[in-house]
Order: C-alpha cells, then sequence, then structure tokens
C-alpha cells in the first residue's frame, strides 16, 4: 500500500495551457484566415507578436466589414466565448451577463460609433476594439459639389487582441527598482 501511495504523489498535474499558446500553435504559420463563427464569417488579418526570447506575447487578429449585423455577431461571439473561459471584463463598464449581437450593433450604429472591451484572466488579456468608419463624414464638407455622386458606404473595422502580460519583456529581465 505505501508504494502506490508513493506512485500517485509523485505523477505531476497536467499543465495548463495558456491560450496565447494555444493560439499560437493554431495560427503559427497563417497570415489572413476566414473565421466562422454562428451567424457569419469574416475574413481578417492575423499579426503574431514575438518577445526578444521568441514567445509569442501577443496575436493580433484584425478585419473590416461593410455588414455591422456580421461584425456585432462576431464580437458577441468572441465575448462569449472568452467569458466561457474564465475571462472577466474590466473597465468602466461591465456586464455579466450574455452579450447580445444587437447591444454591440447598437454601440456601433447609434451610441458611440465603436466598442472597446478588455478582459483579463490572471496574467492573460483580451483586448476587443470595434469602430464604425463613415467616409461620408469628411465628404460632408464637399456636399454640393459632391451631389450625383455615389457616396461610400460606412464600413467596420474591428481588431482583436490576446496577449499575455508576463511575457511582455522576454526572460531576461531584470526587476525594476526605484
Amino acid at each position: 500500500m505505501l508504494f502506490s501511495l508513493s506512485t500517485f504523489s509523485q505523477q505531476k498535474k497536467p499543465s495548463v495551457q495558456l491560450e496565447i499558446d494555444r493560439l499560437y500553435l493554431k495560427y503559427k504559420n497563417i497570415s489572413s484566415t476566414t473565421i466562422y463563427f454562428p451567424g457569419g464569417s469574416e475574413t481578417c488579418t492575423l499579426d503574431k507578436v514575438l518577445n526578444t526570447s521568441g514567445k509569442p506575447k501577443e496575436i493580433i487578429m484584425s478585419g473590416m466589414s461593410f455588414d455591422v449585423k456580421s461584425v456585432s455577431k462576431l464580437i458577441s461571439y468572441y465575448i462569449n466565448q472568452k467569458a466561457a473561459k474564465g475571462f472577466k471584463e474590466d473597465g468602466k463598464f461591465s456586464y455579466s451577463g450574455a452579450w447580445e449581437s444587437n447591444m454591440v450593433e447598437s454601440r456601433l450604429d447609434y451610441f458611440e460609433n465603436k466598442c472597446d472591451f478588455t478582459f483579463l484572466k490572471g496574467n492573460e488579456y483580451a483586448i476587443v476594439h470595434c469602430e464604425k468608419v463613415d467616409p461620408n463624414k469628411i465628404l460632408l464638407l464637399f456636399d454640393d459639389a459632391l451631389s450625383g455622386i455615389n457616396k461610400p458606404k460606412p464600413y467596420y473595422r474591428f481588431t482583436i487582441t490576446i496577449g499575455d502580460m508576463r511575457r511582455m519583456a522576454g526572460d531576461n529581465t531584470k526587476s525594476f527598482d526605484f
């Protein structure tokens, strides 16, 4: 019986893979991809930022779309996905329920014309930024001269960043002493 207790106590606990490492392995050699989510898909670029030790410190996914409903579904899906993985919203406004796409859409089209969210889980973070870009705001200055010309449609630009604060400087950093 003593032998089995000894063997049991020597077993290692499975290590938990950080979100940044999981995503880096998944997208390591990919610079552009189409992501699929309930109710839509969006094409985006992927940038991987490494620290001085060659470890991933941030992965940035960005794109643009003319479809506010699709972008809103993407953002709400991502927020709910991160909440399910234990990320907590950080900031002046925190909503504890499930985000719905119409909540994001109303922020983009009617209230602020943008959405900014930060989520934390230990030293890991996720930052979501989305904004409405309306080229017609600039064209209003020349409205009389442009009458009869098709005006460009507004579009929505989004950026989703996932990172780890512990990896920002690399392995060879020294503690700050002031």
